[in-house]
């Protein structure tokens, strides 16, 4: 916890913030301070004035806005471990990524073909089946670029990690469940049940 955020800490600033608004004077020079203390200021700031005004964030679910993706038709993005977004095409315009919370999407490698969400192993991998017939793909770079496993035609499923971290995938063209034991060298290799 921050000196500047304990009670006796945000009184004082409470108090020194009220003078400077009652005498219109500033704060004080904070030019000197290093970033981290004009960080640790502006957070106590901010969470005093959230104490004193009960601010709350709220989403209006009615105020739907449009991101620069306005075609094809998508499944629900996946939001990784870092906050990127990454989106599979039911249509044919392969896989996008997102690092602003959705307002923009950028295309990776995969521009064509319908792919599921993407699924994130624990070691931040991602790994994707293809609606088509583009088999089983897989992300070392949060999405931006993809490569071919062994599986590279038909219709797979998106895979389950398990605890072992052995993947399962099914098909959706009656070829069966295929598992891969490790996606963590090179490239993966999927073995039939």
């Amino acid at each position: 916890m921050s000196k500047f955020l304990d009670k006796a800490g945000l009184q004082i600033l409470a108090a020194k913030i009220k003078e400077a608004a009652d005498s219109s004077a500033s704060v004080g020079d904070l030019s000197s301070l290093d970033t981290d203390s004009k960080t640790d200021i502006v957070s106590a700031i901010n969470e005093l004035y959230d104490a004193m005004f009960d601010v709350s964030y709220i989403r209006d679910p009615s105020a739907w806005q449009d991101s620069n993706v306005t075609s094809d038709s998508w499944y629900t993005p996946v939001e990784l471990s870092d906050g990127t977004l990454v989106a599979g095409s039911t249509g044919s315009s392969g896989i996008k990524y997102s690092t602003d919370k959705g307002a923009t999407w950028q295309d990776s490698n995969v521009t064509s073909s319908s792919w599921y969400t993407p699924v994130e192993l624990s070691d931040g991998t991602l790994v994707a089946g293809s609606i088509g017939s583009s088999g089983i793909k897989y992300s070392t770079d949060k999405g931006a670029t993809w490569q071919d496993s062994n599986v590279t035609s038909s219709s797979w499923y998106t895979p389950v990690e398990l605890s072992d971290g052995t993947l399962v995938v099914g098909s959706s063209n009656k070829l069966g469940i295929k598992y891969c034991a490790s996606i963590k060298k090179a490239t993966p290799k999927w073995e039939s049940t």
